[in-house]
């Protein structure tokens, strides 16, 4: 991820960081002065360590506290550039609503992404200070928050790469591992009684037929 204009905070150096909108806490905001922006240059560019999947991208634009929510500036106009290596996925403007709620941008096809930028191309000004805040960005995958690594990784065509996939106790259920042309592999995980069973899934074995171990 790259931003190095970030508002400073001498006692606290990431209060206002990019990192903040990975976060899931919208308590927690990265903020950049007005003089900071402009159209013909990313406001953010975020680099996948491991290629992301997404159908749907949520974003809280603006201060998520109603104490500050119209004292900043809020993004009114953003453009969103998705990229797979040097293919262009999606590249579109997107108007927000001036309302403190989580708005959603759904695509028509599931992501596959290593790179975004995003450009402020118009805003909502702030009645108090001159700067702009995001509270928070989501990566959905069928509704549900997909976790993503943040790096810069390799492409996804020909390359190694690896993608995990993880139960509501946050424990690994599936791991895939893709070895360039060479081909790839599954590994499945279940638990019961507190130990651990695994699965392997060669390129030419049968998924439907997982036998643990």
């Amino acid at each position: 991820m790259r931003n190095n204009r970030f508002l400073i905070d001498k006692n606290n150096y990431v209060r206002y960081s990019p990192i903040n909108i990975f976060d899931n806490c919208p308590e927690t905001v990265f903020a950049v002065t007005l003089d900071e922006i402009n159209k013909n240059q990313p406001l953010l560019v975020i680099y996948f360590g491991e290629h992301a999947e997404f159908d749907s991208l949520s974003i809280k634009p603006g201060y998520f506290d109603e104490r500050y929510f119209e004292k900043n500036n809020r993004i009114k106009k953003m453009n969103l550039k998705i990229f797979n290596c040097k293919n262009i996925e999606y590249n579109e403007t997107i108007e927000f609503k001036d309302k403190m709620s989580e708005q959603t941008i759904n695509f028509a096809k599931q992501m596959i992404a290593t790179k975004i930028e995003i450009y402020v191309q118009d805003i909502f000004p702030g009645s108090k200070w001159n700067d702009l805040v995001i509270s928070d960005i989501n990566f959905l995958l069928n509704g549900a928050i997909n976790r993503v690594s943040f790096d810069a990784g390799d492409c996804v065509y020909g390359s190694t790469y690896h993608k995990y996939e993880y139960d509501n106790q946050d424990r690994i259920i599936r791991e895939h591992a893709q070895f360039g042309k060479a081909g790839a592999y599954d590994k499945y995980y279940k638990y019961e009684n507190g130990k651990i069973y695994k699965a392997y899934v060669g390129m030419d074995d049968d998924s439907n037929n997982l036998k643990y171990e």
